[in-house]
């Protein structure tokens, strides 16, 4: 890890630079991209105008072949930018960063094969809404109907109204070692009052 930006606690725009991983393959790969796009294009734009002025002295098919290798060049460079890119770390979205995991001069693990061993940079929550979870007996579920059925959660710690909302969705299933059904409600957090993991109370 080359360079890590946020810590705890900051807020993130979405595409926003968190992280540069140094990766110098990566650059040497593009590099060498690059270099042989330019010898292509100056090549090509070579034999192009020679043909133009002077159609006997040069074969259009090798105008044509150039033409390719510069093509192609190009195309090859434009991966390897973009596989550049990808040694920046963006935020995916806008968030405050809750946890962070590394610091520079870390080594990065590659989750190409499997995103479990891998650890990760940081944890980003968007905390404008946050997802209460509850579990609804069974003698109650028949009621629970995504989109019209209503809930209010309610915080100990928190003095005032409940929060009211709309159960959002629901497993549909009831869990077979507890006969209840996982009921979820999305709440309007725009004071960030209501914290990620603290226990409510939904009724």
């Amino acid at each position: 890890l080359k360079w890590i930006g946020p810590d705890k606690g900051d807020q993130v725009m979405k595409g926003q630079v968190v992280a540069i991983i140094d990766a110098p393959e990566i650059e040497e790969q593009y590099q060498q991209a690059a270099a042989d796009y330019k010898i292509k294009k100056i090549t090509f734009d070579r034999l192009r105008n020679v043909w133009k002025e002077s159609p006997d002295v040069i074969a259009k098919q090798d105008v044509d072949v150039a033409e390719a290798a510069y093509e192609g060049a190009r195309t090859l460079m434009q991966q390897r930018a973009v596989f550049r890119d990808y040694a920046k770390v963006r935020a995916p979205y806008d968030g405050t960063i809750t946890a962070r995991f590394a610091d520079p001069g870390a080594l990065i693990q590659v989750a190409t094969s499997s995103a479990t061993t891998a650890i990760p940079l940081f944890t980003i929550m968007d905390l404008n809404t946050v997802r209460v979870y509850a579990n609804v007996s069974q003698d109650d579920s028949p009621w629970v109907v995504p989109g019209q059925t209503r809930a209010a959660v309610r915080v100990q710690e928190l003095p005032g109204p409940s929060f009211s909302g709309t159960i959002t969705r629901s497993t549909l299933a009831l869990d077979p070692s507890t006969r209840s059904l996982l009921v979820e409600v999305d709440l309007p957090n725009t004071d960030h009052a209501l914290r990620p993991s603290t226990f409510a109370e939904m009724v």
